[in-house]
């Protein structure tokens, strides 16, 4: 360890180099995570555009697309790739909200919307922490 940075009671920076030889952060298995989770994802959303399924949102392990829309695509999965797209198994996907007990229209309590000044907190991966307190210091 090279040095040890308090930032608050129970917030430290420590800072450490070594050798690429000695690193054993398998980085490489993340990447290819994270590539067969975009892959399966970009597989499902492509197809809910060619049958017309509105997507609203998308991220790296879920979609919202309109619920009577889950049928067809469901439909469409099975038929272009002869697998099952609902389920729980690995490459499966599963609906998160149990609409049946619902009656009439369903609106949101609440939403919350961030614009561009406010969404930086989202990309902030491998960044270092001095360059967000020098950020925040600079700022305030």
């Amino acid at each position: 360890m090279i040095s040890r940075t308090p930032i608050t009671d129970d917030l430290a920076l420590f800072e450490e180099h070594k050798a690429l030889s000695e690193h054993f952060s398998p980085a490489h298995l993340g990447v290819q995570v994270l590539d067969s989770s975009k892959h399966i994802m970009n597989t499902v959303m492509c197809l809910a555009e060619d049958i017309v399924a509105k997507t609203w949102y998308q991220d790296t392990d879920s979609m919202h697309i309109d619920y009577d829309a889950v049928s067809r695509l469901e439909d469409a999965f099975r038929q272009k790739y002869n697998k099952e797209l609902i389920g729980k198994q690995m490459g499966q996907f599963h609906v998160d909200f149990d609409l049946k007990r619902s009656e009439g229209n369903i609106y949101a309590k609440e939403s919350i919307f961030l614009d561009v000044k406010a969404s930086h907190q989202s990309f902030l991966k491998m960044i270092p922490t001095t360059n967000i307190w020098n950020s925040i210091t600079v700022r305030n």
